[in-house]
């Protein structure tokens, strides 16, 4: 499917929002990623702001939509569990895993609408979390394993950010497989 300008244009400044965060990424910069002037952005957004609100609303439901993609199809067992936490570290699309982590850094106009997004996509995710601990029995308490596993995502994630940019990829994913079976290895309750 072919992208529109104004897509186009947010998918663009979405990888410079994540390389240069928002005080780095310039009009001219967004307007050269699409091969249009910087006076052609107005007639598609009024400002940087606009585009900036339109890439982390962007980024807000790619991730939402991949959660709730991913429940749809779920049956609740450790297999899936491993699933889908490898899904989630390396098969988001890297720019929206960088402008995601960049949100700490936006400017602070943006702080309470950010926060509630960011709530948002944590509360998806802690829910779909939660249901695997209801459907599979561990050694901790809910809580507990809640708190594990989003550590174990977040620590990937930021791994992640820098393997995309200084190393290899491949090699990453066995050793994300090799933590990721010892982890669980800790805290399941085989039968």
């Amino acid at each position: 499917m072919k992208l529109g300008v104004k897509e186009k244009i947010v998918e663009n400044a979405i990888s410079l929002f994540s390389e240069n965060g928002y005080e780095g990424t310039t009009l001219n910069q967004i307007a050269n990623s699409v091969d249009i002037k910087k006076a052609s952005l107005y007639y598609h957004y009024a400002s940087k702001e606009e585009i900036y609100r339109s890439c982390v609303n962007a980024c807000i439901n790619y991730f939402t939509t991949f959660i709730e993609e991913t429940k749809k199809n779920s049956l609740y067992s450790i297999e899936d569990l491993q699933t889908f936490l490898y899904d989630f570290i390396f098969n988001i699309d890297e720019k929206y895993i960088r402008l995601y982590l960049q949100l700490s850094y936006a400017p602070y106009q943006f702080k309470d609408e950010f926060l509630k997004q960011i709530k948002y996509v944590h509360q998806s995710l802690d829910s779909y979390i939660a249901e695997y601990y209801k459907n599979i029995t561990f050694k901790v308490t809910q809580d507990e394993f809640t708190s594990i596993i989003l550590m174990f995502l977040e620590s990937w994630y930021l791994k992640c950010c820098f393997i995309h940019r200084y190393g290899i990829l491949q090699s990453s994913k066995s050793s994300f497989s090799n933590e990721l079976s010892s982890l669980l290895n800790i805290i399941y309750l085989s039968k």
